[in-house]
């Protein structure tokens, strides 16, 4: 019925903003209902799970979802840093300022330093990778994703920036293995994707230097944890399939290995801004976008709309409560 109506091209707005403002209506409603009940155990029952999970799951589907598809059209939405997550809007409205500004931001709170190795695991279309290329020329950096398609943009990217080559290692999470020890560890929402953190903290720990610096960025709800259910949620089954949203503590019941220092909170509402100029963008665009779907899927249309929903979806999502549900929070772990 949902993909019959976004077919049509034809849902208006505020149809759009109408249903979205229910469903997170709705979702927190239950949410908060089962926490309560279960007095905040569900939490811990839910730690308990991941605890016995893979370290990810449905990676292949993540990478279907989002990091195969065509590069153009996130050359068309994003902004000219190709920063897929949350920008800092604090002294700017324009997407560029915002992009770069929370680039700068993530190395001043990861103490980047020139000469540094650095891992950049979930790198993206590499606008970390990139900027710390530029800023700390001799900093030596691995950009770790499972996309092949994001890894030959990057190396094009630092190319015809004239800026030094980077190592680029194509890996599933669930496979990661690093021979290599470093000073930083750069995560940028990657961490939403993992299921069996303990795992992950293990493994990112033996990868560390003594005194190396683990720092991650994720979306989360202020203390609600759930996963996204592709038989029931819509969201999960076209971008976010086998997804968790985490509370802002969850990380904290992993991190025996490497302890947290310090942890900062990004309202949500940087990233309602964040999804709201993704969305300009692909209305300004949609006649580019849909000749790029034309040759890439069976309803380019219905593809479309797909990303419409998704990024309204998002900005009303992170602006509930003036952002202050659900945000972005920034960890900073150092090895021992």
């Amino acid at each position: 019925m949902l993909d019959t109506l976004l077919n049509t091209g034809r849902i208006p707005g505020y149809i759009y903003r109408s249903v979205i403002h229910q469903k997170i209506k709705r979702t927190l409603k239950d949410e908060k209902a089962r926490y309560r009940k279960t007095h905040g155990n569900c939490k811990r029952d839910f730690v308990g799970q991941l605890k016995q999970s893979p370290i990810a799951l449905s990676t292949a589907l993540a990478n279907q979802q989002h990091y195969e598809v065509p590069t153009d059209f996130f050359r068309y939405v994003l902004g000219p840093h190709m920063k897929y997550s949350c920008c800092d809007y604090t002294n700017s409205n324009h997407l560029a300022d915002a992009e770069k500004a929370m680039l700068k931001l993530t190395c001043e709170r990861a103490d980047i330093q020139d000469g540094q190795t650095i891992l950049d695991l979930g790198c993206g279309w590499g606008s970390l990778t990139c900027y710390i290329a530029e800023h700390y020329p001799n900093a030596q950096i691995t950009a770790v994703s499972n996309s092949t398609t994001q890894q030959a943009f990057i190396q094009k990217q630092l190319q015809q920036r004239g800026l030094k080559p980077v190592t680029c290692m194509k890996t599933d999470v669930n496979d990661l293995s690093l021979s290599q020890r470093y000073d930083r560890i750069v995560s940028i929402e990657l961490f939403e994707h993992v299921r069996n953190y303990t795992q992950l903290f293990q493994r990112l720990s033996n990868a560390l230097n003594s005194q190396g610096i683990l720092f991650v960025h994720h979306f989360c709800h202020q203390y609600l944890t759930y996963a996204y259910d592709p038989e029931t949620s819509w969201m999960a089954k076209h971008f976010f399939t086998d997804g968790i949203m985490p509370s802002e503590d969850l990380l904290l019941f992993f991190d025996h290995a490497i302890p947290i220092e310090q942890r900062w909170q990004v309202n949500g509402e940087h990233y309602a801004k964040t999804c709201r100029h993704w969305l300009e963008n692909l209305h300004a665009h949609k006649s580019s976008i849909l000749d790029l779907f034309s040759s890439h899927y069976d309803k380019p249309r219905l593809q479309y709309e797909y990303w419409e929903l998704f990024f309204r979806a998002c900005e009303q999502l992170f602006a509930w409560d003036k952002g202050t549900e659900w945000f972005v929070t920034h960890y900073r772990f150092r090895k021992p």
